[in-house]
């Protein structure tokens, strides 16, 4: 008995049925979770449902803040964070129109009121700083300056310094003035800062000195914090 001749057409029709049948049966499943904390490509999530957070792998470009509500959707075996109900984090920013006059200190003081909050660092670890507002430096040959510090954690007596103040990171006034009519220096100054851990908080505060003495004035201080996707 001859053997049948199986026409190439139907092997190739065949293949494409079996691949479309494994593909059905693979197991794609939504649903919602709570995140926990972010480390390298992996989001921590705690899946309705469950008691113990599990690593999945997360779609680029989320902003993933910790508790925020997060959508999965499973591939075959592995869970991916495809989308995030939190709302727009960024930017945060704060300002006091209080005018701080007759101020001395030639360390860094934070004034009252305090210009800062805390902020919780992106995916990505890197944010931009603004800091800016008005100042004075009354005494010939002196500088006043402006700056801003960062700290790790939510408190600022309690957290670790990441950043500290820095006069170049921040605007400055002074020199040569009159003292009897210093003039009022304005201005605002941007720097990034990296290295910070994903989705962990921090706190930010602004901070005025003055060098090497001397008396300023600092006022419409404000300061803001950009994430980095």
């Amino acid at each position: 008995m001859d053997r049948a001749v199986i026409p190439t057409g139907f092997v190739a029709r065949l293949v494409d049925i079996v691949d479309a049948r494994l593909r059905a049966a693979e197991k794609t499943t939504e649903t919602t979770g709570t995140l926990v904390a972010v480390s390298g490509r992996y989001a921590h999530v705690i899946m309705d449902g469950d008691p113990m957070p599990l690593p999945c792998k997360f779609v680029g470009g989320l902003t993933l803040l910790p508790d925020s509500r997060v959508l999965l959707r499973r591939y075959g075996d592995e869970w991916t964070v495809t989308g995030s109900f939190t709302k727009d984090y960024w930017p945060r920013h704060t300002r006091s129109l209080d005018a701080l006059t007759g101020q001395t200190n030639t360390a860094p003081a934070l004034g009252s009121p305090e210009v800062g909050f805390v902020f919780i660092a992106p995916p990505s670890g890197a944010v931009i700083v603004t800091v800016g507002g008005h100042i004075t430096q009354t005494s010939n040959g002196n500088i006043a300056y402006l700056s801003w510090s960062v700290r790790a954690g939510d408190d600022w007596t309690n957290g670790t310094p990441v950043h500290g103040f820095d006069g170049r990171f921040g605007i400055s006034a002074g020199r040569a003035v009159n003292s009897g009519a210093a003039a009022v220096g304005a201005g605002s100054h941007t720097s990034r800062l990296i290295g910070l851990e994903p989705c962990a908080p921090y706190v930010i505060r602004t901070g005025h000195w003055t060098t090497p003495s001397g008396g300023m004035t600092v006022e419409y201080r404000y300061v803001q914090v950009d994430g980095i996707r």
